[in-house]
């Protein structure tokens, strides 16, 4: 069955990671519209890095897609002099777009009178539009809103963002913490923890005694990641946040493969081009998890929310 909304003109965007070249061919071949990379020991969050090597390959090959460079680690005093030479050796790369976490890749750019696209993107911080004047007036042209929001303050945003491009994720685990401790190793001797690998990427499903749903956990030498233990999945939102004029969605494919991510990436792609809901595809991403249960998370109910449930959720 296929639902259907009112089309306009304008057409929202859709991001995905990528980690490798042949996964980019890939993509490109399919018009991801922007494909998200990290290099290494300058970036986080990703299931494999590239250096920029390949990245000037990619940058080659790109035809419609815009290539962004995450480099959203935060970045101790003393990683500030390397920080400065990979920015300066990535605005001699034609890159679209340059995403970041820590405010002192936007201050060594300033400095150094180095110009890119400036997407901000802190995971957690951005929730409310009184945020998006400081953005104007530092040059940020494109923001990732935190996934903790509703579908009203998500709206409340759109309608002041102007020339800001305002981007949410739309599937994947959600990340919500990170720590430059290394939190796992501290404490892995009193925690019962259950080993998962995806390559080279290992995490950890962690559970509390009443909580019903676990936790991702994900330690490397940047600290400490926490993940949702659940899918979040907007696919049935979609038209209605095209209408509030939401200008791109993120697929996030952290501890995925390439088959689940061209599988996802593929009917996201579909709603977007067609704003139809068909509920064979909802299935299909459902079908696609198997301990992961897909939820719309803060766009959907309270009772909606796994995170929220506990085994007396009903007392």
């Amino acid at each position: 069955m296929e639902l259907q909304f009112a089309k306009e003109s304008r057409t929202m965007k859709i991001s995905i990671k990528c980690d490798n070249l042949e996964t980019a061919k890939k993509l490109i071949d399919k018009k991801a519209d922007l494909l998200y990379f990290g290099i290494e020991n300058f970036s986080c969050r990703f299931n494999n890095y590239i250096n920029l090597e390949t990245l000037k390959k990619i940058v080659e090959i790109k035809k419609d897609s815009k290539i962004s460079v995450v480099l959203n680690n935060l970045y101790a005093e003393e990683e500030i002099p390397m920080l400065e030479e990979i920015l300066i050796s990535l605005s001699k790369i034609d890159i679209d777009e340059l995403c970041f976490h820590d405010y002192a890749v936007l201050q060594i750019c300033y400095e150094k009178n180095i110009n890119f696209v400036f997407h901000y993107n802190p995971g957690t911080l951005n929730t409310n539009y009184g945020q998006l004047d400081f953005f104007r007036k530092n040059k940020i042209q494109k923001i990732s809103l935190a996934r903790e929001m509703t579908k009203l303050e998500i709206k409340k945003v759109l309608e002041e963002k102007d020339n800001i491009e305002i981007e949410i994720q739309a599937h994947g685990f959600t990340f919500f913490m990170h720590s430059k401790w290394p939190m796992v190793s501290n404490f892995k001797k009193y925690l019962e923890l259950k080993k998962q690998k995806l390559d080279k990427l290992n995490y950890l499903v962690i559970q509390e005694e009443k909580r019903k749903m676990p936790n991702l956990i994900h330690e490397d030498k940047t600290g400490t990641h926490m993940f949702s233990g659940f899918t979040l999945c907007i696919y049935d939102l979609i038209p209605e946040l095209n209408n509030f004029k939401l200008d791109s969605i993120l697929i996030d494919n952290i501890f995925r493969d390439d088959e689940w991510t061209f599988k996802v990436f593929d009917i996201y792609k579909k709603i977007i081009t067609t704003m139809k809901i068909d509920e064979n595809d909802l299935k299909e991403l459902d079908n696609l998890e198997n301990e992961f249960p897909i939820s719309k998370s803060f766009l959907g109910n309270f009772k909606e929310m796994p995170q929220m449930e506990k085994d007396d959720y009903e007392n």
